[in-house]
């Protein structure tokens, strides 16, 4: 369950948020299921702005209720595959990148995550909406990637730069507005590289982590759900290093259930090795093992 934030709505200020975890308000789930007059009492605002914030929650978190012809023509749109322009790749996922799904590259830091991103980014023709944590986002490695219509390659791609978890939650969220009050049906591509920069700077305090991370899955799955976008995120992941040991993603339980695909990028002599980790379909195979590597052409 999704705990409240100030970044839901302007209403929930910090001290409002006090005054409802006193009153054992938590959750969204827990603020859209009280009596209005109890959240009243215990936050003394009004009627009117009580019912703003629940009015906005429903809006943003409720199931959406679709036509039979539209879940129709979402699920057609939603089954055909993307070619990721990463052949080897592709060959893992039987296809390509499918629309309304979240995919994970985890790889042990410097192994060549950034590097997928940028080559998918420059080879799908699709807008692209890049959410940068570190500051390695290379409009010059794309050009490197892509050596046909550079300018166009280049005019897909939409970077923000991103500080903090805080501001990242805050960037989804005009992201989910903006797509949510547009008519078009386009595919599109999120990437995040990524979520552990920001996380594990904040472990040793008192933010609650769970609470941010669980909001970016919660918004991640929603662009893929809702708007059929292909969400691409990046993870850290720990090599095991005794024989009954399991390699171990970042981020830990708390992020599991996001990624639908979960792919595991090592390196291994002059390339990587590329296999599925984890996945939500029983079409794709956790055995199969492709080797790519990294040049200025990008990952192939």
């Amino acid at each position: 369950m999704t705990l409240l934030d100030s970044s839901m709505h302007s209403l929930l200020t910090s001290d409002i948020l006090k005054l409802l975890s006193l009153g054992k308000v938590y959750t969204i789930q827990n603020f859209l299921s009280e009596p209005v007059e109890k959240l009243i009492s215990i936050t003394k605002l009004n009627f009117k702005k009580i019912l703003q914030i629940k009015t906005s929650l429903l809006n943003k978190y409720s199931p959406v209720l679709m036509s039979g012809t539209a879940l129709a023509q979402s699920s057609s749109q939603s089954t055909k595959s993307v070619s990721s322009g990463i052949g080897k790749l592709d060959n893992l996922l039987l296809g390509g990148l499918c629309p309304g799904s979240v995919y994970e590259v985890c790889s042990p830091a410097g192994d060549g995550k950034t590097q997928m991103c940028h080559t998918i980014a420059a080879f799908i023709k699709h807008p692209v909406y890049w959410f940068d944590s570190k500051g390695d986002f290379s409009a010059k490695r794309i050009c490197q990637i892509s050596n046909k219509d550079i300018e166009g390659t280049l005019s897909r791609i939409q970077v923000c730069r991103v500080e903090s978890l805080l501001h990242l939650i805050e960037a989804l969220y005009d992201l989910v507005s903006r797509f949510d009050s547009s008519s078009c049906q386009e595919i599109r591509i999120v990437v995040v590289d990524s979520v552990p920069t920001h996380f594990y700077a904040l472990l040793d305090t008192s933010v609650n982590c769970q609470g941010y991370l669980s909001q970016i899955g919660n918004l991640l799955k929603y662009l893929a759900h809702r708007h059929s976008c292909i969400v691409l995120t990046t993870n850290l992941l720990s090599l095991a290093s005794e024989p009954h040991e399991e390699d171990r993603p970042g981020m830990g339980k708390y992020w599991n259930h996001v990624p639908h695909v979960r792919l595991k990028m090592v390196s291994v002599g002059d390339g990587y090795r590329l296999s599925i980790m984890q996945s939500n379909s029983r079409r794709l195979s956790h055995e199969q093992v492709e080797l790519v590597k990294i040049s200025l052409k990008g990952v192939h």
